[in-house]
């Protein structure tokens, strides 16, 4: 029952009873006095259980009135809060959509194959897959931006005993190099055998200056490319009209080596080829290095030079250069394909917990003399992953000679 029903109720007992005093007013019968006295005293009790209802009901209405000003004045300041916090938004909302817009203005400038990638008009979802699309592994190509902290090389970082096993080495190859070059010397400037060297020559009357040898070797080369040019052009003269004295394809091969410089002997057949691999892992450094290939499978032509990690072409012609990688758990692996220390080819990928293999592959042009190498980034976030089982290899060979 609720407190307003209750207050009615007490309200009309009290009315009733006060009509039936009124009816006995003025009457002395012992009874009525003594039930207008009950009645009095009940009135008394109820008009004061009213106005305590009354209180009560007063002192509620008062609580949920301040309750409601509580909570209008909270709510006021709720609004002014999402209003500043809507206006804040809306400026980082901005200042955010000036930061995208100048980043895919510059992304856009470099994605030349599809310069409408970065169209403001399109949706947000399009727009940052094709942010997302652009970024890929440049992540690791810009990784190689940021330098190494600088160290300083302490006695703890050196073995002293491998630096003087080393410096021993040294020491011994620098003295055979000095004794020969002392040799060379002498036989130069007197013009006649050194003592010791009579083996080498048939007599002093057949000592030649250095300038003289090379006369020679240029005047016989020469003569050789002259030799060759003339019977190649027999050869195809012989050729197109049908004769039966043309020259094997073996013997031909040999004689364009001849002709284009390439062969140092008329017995070669001017093949190259080479492949190679890394059985250990490499860190990188604040530096660029050589992929240090270390284990050889074929070098035929002798073109790998596996002191300096480098092919140098010694056949003027097209060839075919693959490698393929191994990466390193927690590093970047960024990994170019140098010519002429020139990148033609890369591989980048992301930091990971596992080890991904990466390939890339490429025919080249190359000329005599021409160095291919591949070189690891200059960070020591990067680094390449390989052990005995060579998972890091490196491959090439002559498709076909000519210019």
């Amino acid at each position: 029952m609720s407190s307003t029903t209750s207050c009615r109720r007490v309200f009309l007992a009290v009315l009733a009873m006060s009509m039936v005093i009124e009816a006995f007013a003025g009457r002395t019968d012992p009874a009525v006095t003594a039930l207008t006295h009950r009645v009095n005293y009940l009135q008394r009790y109820m008009t004061s259980t009213l106005m305590g209802k009354i209180s009560n009901l007063e002192s509620q209405n008062m609580a949920q009135a301040n309750a409601i000003t509580r909570l209008t004045i909270d709510m006021n300041e709720t609004v002014t809060e999402l209003t500043q916090s809507n206006a804040e938004l809306r400026q980082k909302n901005a200042e955010l959509q000036t930061m995208v817009g100048t980043f895919e203005r510059f992304f856009s400038s470099l994605l030349v194959d599809n310069p409408d990638a970065f169209d403001p008009t399109r949706g947000v979802v399009e727009r940052m897959d094709s942010l997302n699309a652009f970024l890929g592994n440049r992540q690791a190509m810009l990784a190689g931006l940021r330098p190494d902290p600088e160290t300083v090389p302490t006695n703890d970082t050196v073995d002293q005993e491998a630096l003087g096993r080393v410096l021993t080495q040294l020491s011994e190859v620098n003295s055979g190099l000095e004794q020969k070059v002392d040799k060379l010397q002498r036989r130069v400037d007197n013009g006649v055998e050194a003592a010791g060297d009579r083996a080498l020559t048939g007599g002093a009357n057949d000592i030649l200056t250095l300038n003289q040898v090379g006369d020679k070797l240029v005047a016989l080369e020469a003569a050789v490319s002259a030799l060759t040019a003339t019977q190649l052009a027999k050869d195809d003269a012989d050729r197109q009209s049908g004769s039966r004295s043309v020259i094997s394809e073996r013997d031909r091969a040999i004689l364009e080596g001849d002709l284009y410089g390439t062969a140092r002997s008329v017995t070669s057949v001017r093949k190259s080829v080479f492949s190679v691999a890394l059985n250990h892992s490499v860190i990188g450094t604040s530096s660029a290095q050589k992929m240090p290939f270390n284990f050889p499978y074929v070098n035929k032509g002798d073109h790998w030079n596996a002191t300096s990690k480098t092919f140098v072409c010694g056949i003027t012609g097209y060839y075919y250069f693959h490698f393929s990688l191994r990466s390193y758990d927690s590093h970047y692996m960024g990994v170019h394909l140098m010519k002429n220390n020139q990148p033609v080819t890369a591989v980048f990928t992301e930091k990971s917990s596992r080890n991904v293999m990466e390939s890339q592959g490429v025919v080249l042009h190359l000329d005599i003399g021409d160095e291919i190498y591949l070189r690891l980034s200059p960070s020591t976030e990067y680094a390449v992953h390989s052990d005995t089982y060579k998972y890091c290899t490196f491959s090439g060979f002559l498709v076909y000679k000519g210019l």
